[in-house]
């Protein structure tokens, strides 16, 4: 059984350079393994249906023991199977904090300045009217001509806010409210919910970054669908450090499911 735990354990999402988006496959490694149990259940299946064809009902509990793991992962794939997540570069990013930003060509933005505490927003205008209630925040490491004043992560990362804005044409700000927020990394962390309940003594403290843990991902969804025009933007703003023992976002990237209003119809 150990071998499908580290089936269900895989990363099955990706976003790739450029913007471009897509599905990422299990691991060598998984994927030999899951096969290799697959393949090793279905000739158990047989030598048994072989051996017990005069006990029909015996033949089906063998069936439904052997068989319906490799029926629960790919049930499991399916609903896991996301929207076309696209990467989406920001108008403009405002720092309510001292801080530095460079949008990147893979549409992360890279940020600098003060390590102490870091609050800024981010703006996104979409170029005509659309239909948006999903989006996913990739926190990222540095690339590496990070700022030499900010190094790699050495301290707790603490999300403490992640709060969701309309801005009108008028950049009048209405405030809005989000109603899922899930690691995707580890589904069943409910300690994401901090850093979408707008306290600022509460947040979520992201994993280190390893080298083969280059992404965290949070898939948020606002409690109501948005439709924004072309004069309209959708605002992000986020909250970390405060204190000398917590660490502050080097980059990160963000990633909606638009749809376009015509679509919908």
């Amino acid at each position: 059984m150990s071998s499908l735990v580290d089936c269900f354990n895989a990363s099955t999402y990706w976003i790739g350079p450029a913007g471009k988006s897509g599905r990422a496959t299990i691991g060598t490694s998984e994927h030999a393994t899951f096969s290799n149990f697959s393949g090793g259940a279905n000739q158990m299946l047989s030598h048994i249906v072989s051996e017990r064809t005069q006990h029909p009902h015996m033949r089906l509990l063998f069936f439904i023991v052997l068989v319906s793991p490799a029926m629960l992962v790919t049930a499991q794939e399916q609903v896991a199977e996301p929207a076309r997540w696209i990467p989406t570069r920001p108008e403009k990013i405002v720092f309510q904090s001292h801080g530095t930003a460079q949008i990147l060509e893979d549409r992360s933005v890279q940020l600098g300045g003060d390590a102490r505490w870091q609050e800024f927003t981010l703006y996104f205008r979409f170029p005509k009217s659309t239909l948006i209630q999903e989006m996913r925040v990739e926190l990222l490491p540095p690339t590496s001509s990070a700022d030499p004043n900010r190094p790699r992560q050495r301290k707790r990362l603490i999300l403490f806010d992640i709060k969701p804005h309309l801005q009108n044409r008028l950049d009048q700000m209405t405030s809005l409210e989000f109603s899922s927020c899930v690691y995707l990394g580890n589904a069943d962390d409910e300690s994401t919910a901090n850093c979408i309940d707008s306290l600022t003594d509460t947040g979520w403290t992201a994993p280190a970054f390893t080298q083969s843990l280059q992404s965290h991902q949070l898939a948020l969804r606002l409690k109501k669908p948005l439709t924004l025009d072309d004069e309209q933007r959708m605002a992000l703003t986020f909250d970390t450090g405060g204190s000398p023992d917590l660490d502050v976002l080097s980059r990160l990237r963000v990633s909606f499911v638009p749809t376009s209003q015509n679509q919908s119809k």
